[in-house]
């Protein structure tokens, strides 16, 4: 009898992301799903377009990395006509240089389709991250969903951030089989503790800041003016307090502004907050939700956020309709529920947000690859 041939030895995932910017909220996961692949032999590479981009709500300079390697195309975005952008030419050259078996493509900046095209051409299969909702599509310019078809459809997987992002992409014809739902969380126990270790000066901080009455915190001042209508209505003086934005009005008696701030004063921010308002008209499930249930202060936020409507079932947590006649009521009922002095109150408004947590994520993103490779 001859010998049998040996099946081939397959080791775990050589796998490149490309993405925009380094952000605080996403090197534990890069790092999680990197330590992972490499116990197999595989490994995560990391490419940013920039080491940095102005408009943020934090005002790092050079957020963390994590333990991921990682390659950057410039230090600053290029600027083309007046207009920030990720269009460089120099990230199919980047790319290629990590020899991936699948790459991974975050969001849909300009050169997603240089590098999709890439990975076409050299038969390399490619998995497509979208955050992308039915709502943040309305406030697309032109033609952008017939653009993104090839792109969706070329894709061997790909990732939502969560069940509105899957929506989106059932929307455009992508078959039901070939969508992970992520997640957008961040490393739940680990800020959790952050703000814990600041609790025992909140009152401190509060004082600091002028903070004397119950405080809704809204990140990034979105719909601002809703906010401080809503508070306006509550039985008992309340503030509004502002970051990562300044409001039109920094005098308005019931707002305190902080402005910028880098993210490793966040923590310390929830710490003095009761509650936050988060209340645009379409995002892309944004990170001051998760923060804010790490660190178990109750989130009222609008219905197009792009959350699991399960994140917001603790206790003060709700989903309303953008209007001051309902949002008021959700934020007393939040500033009720005594979370600041309550650690049990704050567990049940964390846990809901534990199988979206970074852990949970990871091992989502590995089966992803590896199922986009085909072992």
């Amino acid at each position: 009898m001859g010998h049998q041939p040996l099946a081939p030895v397959m080791t775990d995932v050589r796998a490149t992301l490309l993405t925009n910017i380094p952000t605080p909220y996403r090197a534990a996961l890069y790092g999680s799903v990197h330590r992972t692949l490499e116990v197999g032999g595989g490994r995560l590479v990391v490419i940013y377009g920039a080491t940095h981009q102005s408009g943020r709500q934090w005002s790092d300079e050079r957020p963390p990395t994590g333990d991921a390697p990682f390659m950057v195309v410039r230090r600053a975005q290029l600027r083309l006509r007046g207009r920030i952008t990720y269009a460089n030419p120099a990230v199919v050259r980047t790319v290629a240089r990590t020899r991936p078996e699948v790459v991974v493509i975050s969001g849909y900046a300009p050169w997603t389709y240089s590098v999709a095209s890439w990975c076409l051409a050299t038969l390399t299969p490619f998995v497509i991250w979208s955050g992308e909702t039915m709502a943040s599509e309305e406030h697309l310019v032109g033609r952008r969903r017939i653009r993104r078809l090839p792109l969706l459809r070329g894709a061997r997987r790909l990732l939502a951030y969560g069940p509105a992002a899957r929506e989106y992409l059932l929307s455009t014809g992508v078959a039901d089989d070939r969508i992970t739902t992520l997640g957008n969380g961040i490393d739940i126990d680990a800020y959790a503790a952050r703000v814990e270790e600041l609790r025992p000066q909140r009152e401190q901080m509060r004082a600091r800041f002028g903070l004397s009455d119950p405080t809704i915190l809204s990140v990034g001042g979105k719909n601002l003016d809703v906010t401080l209508r809503a508070a306006e209505r509550m039985p008992y003086r309340a503030q509004v307090l502002v970051v990562g934005a300044e409001p039109p009005d920094p005098h308005h008696p019931g707002v305190v502004t902080m402005g910028r701030r880098p993210s490793q004063d966040m923590p310390g921010i929830y710490a003095m907050s009761d509650c936050l308002a988060h209340l645009p008209v379409a995002d892309r499930w944004p990170h001051a939700i998760n923060e804010a249930l790490a660190a178990g202060v109750p989130v009222v936020a609008s219905p197009t956020t792009g959350v699991p409507d399960q994140i917001l079932s603790g206790p003060g947590c709700s989903r309303v309709p953008l209007q001051v006649a309902t949002i008021a009521p959700a934020i007393e009922r939040a500033l009720g529920v005594g979370a600041p002095t309550d650690e049990n109150v704050r567990e049940l408004i964390t846990t809901p947000l534990r199988e979206w947590g970074v852990d949970r994520m990871a091992q989502r993103f590995v089966a992803t690859l590896r199922a986009a490779r085909g072992s």
